[in-house]
């Protein structure tokens, strides 16, 4: 079955712990029970990106979970790695960003991703495994199986606050408020004039057809030069001529 990646932004500098924990659960419940997902953490330039990744659609908002906004993604995230000898991480080391200093500092190698999969047995609790592909001086990419000594939700929490060095992933762009207009969006592409990012209302690709919206009424075309007014005029005439 096909597996649909979506990134995680957050929405504050500290997700604590518990909320994570609402989160994980949230996920497993949609996903099915007795059914592994995974949760993956890329860090690049000391950015964090968390991805989930799962046979479900998620919706970009999660009930109340309002620390987290999901967007899908077609990013590829798996590569090729060599195994490595598993690793059981002592109790000095409780969050990831202490298991990428400890690597960074110690052992010169760079945790580039952790990958968690879940398997979920009850509709309050999971079984876990951990990995992690670190990347050594030489370039060459090494995945370790990691036996942690504390709960996923805490190991994943990070608070950039008091991790100043390093920074998670905000989405940044700024969009239009289309909750009103959704009704008069469809899926059909082939007689779209135009495609309407509706995100964060929904994940699908939208599209305004000329046979669901009078142009001649109820239009208007704003920009500044080169952004493509007069093609858009063009497009919306001759798609209107074959009415």
């Amino acid at each position: 079955m096909k597996r649909n990646l979506f990134e995680i932004y957050l929405t504050s500098e500290f997700v604590q712990s518990e909320e994570w924990l609402k989160f994980l659960l949230k996920i497993s419940k949609i996903n099915g029970r007795f059914s592994c997902w995974n949760l993956w953490v890329y860090i690049e330039n000391n950015v964090l990106r968390y991805f989930v990744e799962t046979k479900r659609l998620l919706p970009p908002i999660l009930g109340d979970l309002g620390n987290f906004l999901i967007k899908k993604t077609d990013i590829q995230l798996t590569q090729s790695s060599k195994k490595g000898m598993p690793y059981i991480l002592t109790h000095n080391y409780k969050t990831l960003l202490d298991l990428y200093d400890k690597f960074d500092t110690r052992k010169s190698q760079k945790i580039k991703k952790i990958k968690i999969t879940f398997y979920p047995y009850k509709s309050d609790n999971y079984l876990s495994t951990t990995h992690i592909y670190l990347k050594n001086e030489d370039g060459q990419v090494i995945e370790r199986k990691v036996f942690l000594n504390d709960a996923i939700h805490k190991f994943i929490s990070v608070d950039f606050d008091k991790h100043i060095r390093f920074f998670y992933q905000k989405n940044e762009a700024k969009y239009l408020d289309t909750n009103k207009v959704i009704n008069v969006l469809s899926s059909d592409k082939e007689n779209a004039i135009l495609k309407a990012d509706v995100f964060p209302y929904l994940q699908e690709e939208l599209y305004l057809s000329y046979k669901n919206y009078d142009f001649a009424k109820h239009s208007i075309v704003i920009g500044a030069s080169g952004t493509g007014k007069s093609k858009l005029i063009s497009s919306i005439v001759k798609n209107l001529s074959r009415k």
